[in-house]
């Protein structure tokens, strides 16, 4: 050990350079806040030290109450008072402050924690080094014996909808592994338990952001006080691993951050390098106990650190800088490399095979991503119960496609932690592709009342009102998020869909002009105000806005969102009877990102392109490799056929194809396609009624579909179902709704002089 500075005391000896206490040769865990406290006692021994002095060199630049100064010291007296000759060591000043008693002895020779000095005035010698050696190795009985006895005197200081800041531990080894490695399994640890409700990442960084610090900077006690107070949670959970020789101290601390009063606190040792992942395991179990979960509670969700994580330091250490990586500062291509390095050391760590699976997800490699996902969930049997969730819910969501399973998975996973946060989101999101649009509400309604201070929170309860056709209450809820400073891409983006649906031209130019110019907006605007102009027949206009989108999304990278800007006309351009411009977009769109969702979106084309053979390939390719995936198995697919299939002139095998994607519909705008091409094979069928049915239930879900020429051909289609149904007056009416709608529309429409032709017939 390097030199350092050492009292002795009684039976004691203090390494104040290392923080560390010891008693007879053991190492006695102490809080942070309690061992600066004694060593600050210590330094002053024999004089009165007054509680302001102490308070200002505990806790420098923050204000805590003496509360916290007097449970400090109480915790000292508890510690110290078990020497076995019984002496006083901290004596009360009344209204002044402390002092220290004993009799203390400095030394500046290097010792370490296996040497007991000679025989000194007022310090008791252990009978031998072989005592000392015992002391070690029962180390692991005590730590047990340790955490019984806290789970015997354990108080719930956590109300139920109490949140506590994660805050970094402090690090005074000198060993790099353990920087953010202990953060990041504790956090694994404490996210076991389905009573504590941790701030979520989401959450710390806006506060962050509004504190103006760096979302990667280190998370100190001062900036995780500050954090705490404007985050709304009760108290931040601070934590420190010291080493002193070959042994290691872990002590976890919960501070209210009100007052700084110390509300739990627990200690742990390890005697060497290679168990401080399960001191660590100890001293987190017990830390959740004094907190207030129940017994019954830890016992069955508690899987070992390294059991549910990994029993490498350096694997968690790669696998803890990736999260920070791709969770803070979004980086996902950069968290890969980690990611990796984690699952070389450790090929049996199942959530990096996660998280690995995640990025590459993100990066649009869908093959990479469903090989990593498919290893985690090979593994998932010895992780904890969420991350078990965690896995199953990405295995079946993003591996496979089975939308129905990955609902389960979720469900389950709400009900046993209903403060995390996943679930409602990502149960929001998969009921709306299902359809279930009274559900996702009910979801963005969960996730609200979870985190009522996330734009993302407005955002979703906004588009969740939209699906319903509430448009007064989606209205509603986005300006209040704009008024309470919530503001997003999001928010503006549905407004401008409202200010369409509700015929508000000035509210559509508003959010057209607050989207000019702001890279991670203007797109997604420009996508809306294009397909509100093909709405009106401006096919020209909207071209040119697409454009815009889709180098706007080559310049930030985004290569699959540039393709889905670049096709998202063209089944629209070969229904209005302009093939050519649809083949455009659809090698533009190949061109653009060859993935599955792109190859999806173009195979939806082709049929009404004439490249029938092109559809069908890419069917067969989706129903051979992607057998259980939902919406290809269940919308996609089905819709290629049935178009092929009315191109083919078969209508009744189109209906019975199109059967399936009945309970998915009110989904998004290629579910409900299907409606559209059920109409027109209604219509070859002559089928009038029938066919009126489907085009006005595309006319009646608008706002679930933003595709809005689609609202344009429903209408021409219902025109034709009545005039099939023989009612040549409401055939009128429809028809020249159509006509109004379109009359500024491009002149070269080979559609929209077909309609005039129609309609005169009718006059």
């Amino acid at each position: 050990m390097a030199d350092s500075c050492q009292y002795f005391f009684g039976d004691f000896c203090l390494d104040a350079s290392q923080k560390a206490l010891f008693r007879r040769g053991e190492l006695i865990p102490l809080t942070p806040k309690s061992m600066e406290t004694l060593i600050v006692l210590i330094e002053r021994h024999g004089r009165i030290v007054d509680k302001k002095e102490l308070m200002e060199a505990v806790w420098p630049e923050t204000f805590v109450e003496e509360v916290s100064l007097a449970r400090n010291i109480s915790i000292l007296r508890k510690v110290l008072s078990e020497s076995d000759n019984g002496e006083s060591y901290i004596k009360t000043i009344p209204k002044r402050g402390y002092r220290f008693v004993a009799p203390v002895q400095r030394t500046d020779q290097a010792s370490s924690a296996a040497t007991w000095p000679e025989a000194r005035p007022g310090v008791a010698m252990p009978g031998s080094r072989l005592a000392l050696q015992a002391c070690v190795a029962v180390v692991g009985v005590l730590l047990v014996l340790g955490a019984i006895y806290f789970f015997v005197h354990h108080r719930a200081v956590l109300a139920e909808n109490d949140s506590i800041v994660l805050a970094d531990l402090s690090n005074t080894t000198g060993e790099s592994v353990f920087d953010g490695t202990l953060r990041q399994a504790l956090a694994s640890e404490l996210a076991q338990s389905p009573y504590l409700n941790i701030v979520s990442k989401d959450r710390m960084a806006r506060t962050l952001t509004l504190m103006g610090e760096a979302l990667d900077a280190p998370l100190e006690p001062k900036v995780a006080r500050e954090l705490c107070l404007r985050s709304g949670a009760k108290a931040v959970l601070m934590g420190s691993i010291t080493r002193v020789a070959d042994h290691y101290s872990l002590a976890l601390n919960v501070d209210r951050c009100s007052d700084g009063e110390s509300l739990a606190n627990a200690t742990a040792q390890a005697n060497d390098k290679a168990h401080v992942l399960q001191a660590l395991d100890i001293v987190a179990t017990d830390m959740r106990h004094r907190l207030g979960e129940s017994l019954a509670s830890v016992q069955k969700y508690d899987t070992p650190i390294e059991q549910a994580g990994s029993s490498s330091l350096e694997a968690l250490q790669a696998f803890s800088l990736g999260r920070r990586v791709m969770d803070v500062k979004g980086d996902h291509a950069a968290a890969l490399p980690l990611f990796q390095g984690a699952v070389r050391l450790d090929s049996n760590f199942a959530m990096a095979y996660a998280a690995l699976g995640t990025a590459y997800y993100a990066l649009e490699e869908g093959t990479q991503s469903a090989e990593n996902l498919r290893k985690a969930y090979a593994l998932r049997a010895h992780v904890s119960e969420r991350d078990r969730f965690e896995i199953e819910g990405l295995y079946y969501w993003l591996a496979i496609g089975d939308l129905e399973k990955a609902v389960q998975v979720y469900e389950q996973w709400a009900q046993i932690y209903p403060r995390d946060d996943v679930p409602p989101n990502n149960l929001g999101v998969l009921y709306q592709e299902l359809g279930r649009n009274e559900k996702t509400l009910e979801q963005a309604r969960e996730c609200f009342r979870l985190d009522p201070d996330s734009g993302l929170s407005y955002a979703n309860l906004v588009d969740s009102y939209l699906h319903l056709n509430r448009l007064k209450e989606a209205r509603a809820t986005a300006e209040e998020a704009l008024n309470k400073g919530f503001d997003s891409p999001h928010l503006h983006f549905y407004l401008h869909r409202i200010a369409f649906l509700e015929g508000d031209s000035e509210g559509m130019a508003r959010q057209v002009d607050w989207a000019t110019g702001k890279p991670d907006a203007e797109e997604t605007i420009l996508e809306s105000q294009a397909h509100a102009e093909a709405y009106a027949g401006h096919f020209k206009e909207a071209r040119e806005l697409l454009l815009k989108a889709v180098q706007s999304s080559q310049r930030s990278g985004d290569l699959e969102a540039a393709a889905t800007y670049q096709i998202s006309l063209a089944q629209s351009e070969a229904l209005i009877g302009m093939p050519e411009l649809a083949r455009q977009d659809v090698r533009a769109a190949m061109a653009l990102a060859g993935t599955r969702d792109t190859k999806s979106l173009v195979a939806m084309v082709w049929p009404f392109t004439g490249d029938l053979a092109a559809a069908e390939k890419v069917a067969n390719e989706f129903e051979q490799k992607f057998p259980e995936d939902t919406n290809l198995s269940r919308i996609v697919v089905p819709t290629i056929r049935a178009s092929g299939e009315l191109k083919h002139g078969n209508p009744n095998k189109a209906l019975e194809l199109l059967a399936t994607t009945l309970p998915y519909e009110l989904g998004s705008d290629d579910n409900l396609y299907s409606a559209l091409l059920r109409g027109q094979a209604f219509l070859e069928l002559r089928r009038g009624d029938d066919a009126a049915r489907e085009f006005q239930k595309l006319l009646d879900h608008r706002p679930v579909y933003q595709k809005n020429e689609r609202a344009v051909i429903a209408q021409l289609g219902l025109a034709r179902a009545y005039t099939l149904k023989g009612d040549r007056q409401q055939a009128r009416e429809a028809y020249q709704k159509f006509l109004d709608i379109w009359k500024t529309a491009d002149s070269n429409i080979p559609l929209l002089k077909q309609v005039k032709v129609e309609h005169a017939r009718l006059q």
